[in-house]
């Protein structure tokens, strides 16, 4: 278990330091940390996500967060939704500047998280919007999407903009770096699914 104290500490040029660190609960995230905890929108200077329990502590468990590993990415990837989160180049093939191939896992879409923010780094106002062009033609119904990425850091904040949705997501943590591991799976390249 990891405790982190989460303090705020208002903005000095705020004239009302309660405006700048106004919160307001948006909905439980019951896979990320606990049933108590809740996730707030820390706005003016903070404009970022945070999951706090009421006494201002954060408590992190391992495990609540439903994974996929290898097997379970392909067949989502064949028979569900299963989304790229890296920049279009990447998905692609065009360029790899981290990992040895480049490419993507075949049948995955390219949803660079990029895409998901403004250019301050807040979400994007028509997220909604945004999430039906993504998955245009692809009924997801009551199936989870999955997300990667290269190493599963930036997957993990397309899945907080999918919960803010309702979307439940499941992290492939391993991402493209796992993936890659092993010669046998299949790469694809191009900016179709493929």
């Amino acid at each position: 278990m990891v405790r982190a104290n989460v303090a705020a500490e208002p903005n000095p040029s705020s004239a009302n330091a309660a405006d700048a660190i106004a919160r307001r609960p948006e909905r439980p995230i019951p896979w990320s940390i606990d049933d108590s905890a809740e996730l707030y929108q820390v706005n003016a200077w903070g404009k970022g996500y945070f999951c706090v329990k009421p006494d201002g502590h954060l408590v992190v468990r391992p495990g609540h967060l439903p994974t996929l590993d290898a097997a379970g990415a392909a067949a989502l990837a064949r028979d569900g939704l299963l989304l790229d989160a890296r920049a279009a180049e990447r998905y692609a093939g065009e360029t790899e500047p981290i990992d040895p191939v480049a490419g993507h896992v075949p049948g995955a879409l390219n949803s660079p998280t990029a895409a998901w923010i403004t250019a301050d780094g807040t979400f994007r106002r028509d997220l909604a919007e945004h999430w039906e062009r993504v998955r245009a033609g692809h009924d997801v119904g009551g199936g989870a999407v999955g997300v990667y990425c290269g190493s599963g850091v930036t997957a993990a904040h397309e899945m907080l903009a999918l919960a803010e949705l309702g979307v439940d997501a499941v992290l492939y943590p391993g991402s493209w770096s796992e993936w890659i591991r092993d010669p046998a799976r299949p790469v694809a390249t191009g900016h179709s699914p493929g």
